[in-house]
């Protein structure tokens, strides 16, 4: 059993690790370990879950370089394959912000403007990831935090948090950023149905926000061309 997780509580579970919610040296925090995988051969698994942890804390540090709020990194430990992370304890998925959104303004097609606020600013966080040359590689809307916080002047004050950078690379390709941006679509579209509105909010946000703005959104284009091609072939 690995040490670190011993008196965690297990939260989620998925292909590539499992995440616990703990104490860690006297704070709530994140523990994400990374457990071996029995059909690779244990020394290519080791080699892999090392390389994944030091990316995606890497990939972590640089957002928080640029301005671009992710769980602060607290401690690596890769022979043990786990990372310790901030917990955010007032935050909510982007998932269950808009679901909560969608109950309070049933209206198909149209969202509260706070909402639409917080979608701009993802898709502005989203450009300034890309613009570092960061590729997040597993996008979706589980996968962003939304915290909101009442301001010093009574205003509500929303951080856009980016969470989960397992996949995470670095890429100046503009492939590569059209596919997170795909990526992110069909996780949005297939989550919260007829949001497509909502979607566009995001791209156009992302848009004005981007150094790269042309190439990328081509490429996009491009790769949304080829999944539609594939799904109609099968």
């Amino acid at each position: 059993m690995n040490p670190y997780v011993n008196h965690g509580v297990l939260l989620h579970q998925g292909a590539e690790a499992k995440i616990y919610k703990c104490e860690f040296l006297g704070r709530t925090a994140i523990i994400k370990f990374r457990f071996s995988k029995k059909y690779r051969h244990p020394e290519l698994d080791e080699k892999l879950t090392k390389k994944r942890i030091t990316q995606e804390a890497r990939s972590l540090l640089r957002c928080r370089n640029i301005g671009v709020q992710t769980p602060a990194v607290y401690f690596v430990d890769l022979d043990m394959g786990v990372l310790v992370l901030e917990y955010f304890d007032m935050a909510q998925t982007l998932k269950e912000h808009i679901f909560q959104a969608y109950e309070k303004y049933d209206t198909p097609g149209q969202y509260p403007p706070e909402l639409v606020q917080v979608i701009e600013n993802v898709g502005q966080k989203l450009a300034m990831i890309h613009n570092s040359d960061i590729i997040h590689g597993d996008l979706t809307s589980s996968n962003i935090l939304v915290e909101c916080q009442e301001g010093s002047e009574g205003n509500n004050v929303v951080k856009i948090i980016f969470i989960d950078f397992g996949l995470s690379s670095s890429s100046r390709l503009v492939e590569d950023k059209g596919v997170d941006l795909y990526v992110l679509e069909k996780a949005f579209l297939s989550t919260h149905p007829n949001s497509e509105n909502l979607f566009g909010a995001l791209i156009k946000s992302y848009k004005s926000h981007s150094t790269n703005c042309k190439g990328i959104i081509s490429k996009y284009e491009e790769v949304k061309l080829r999944g539609r091609k594939r799904t109609m072939v099968g």
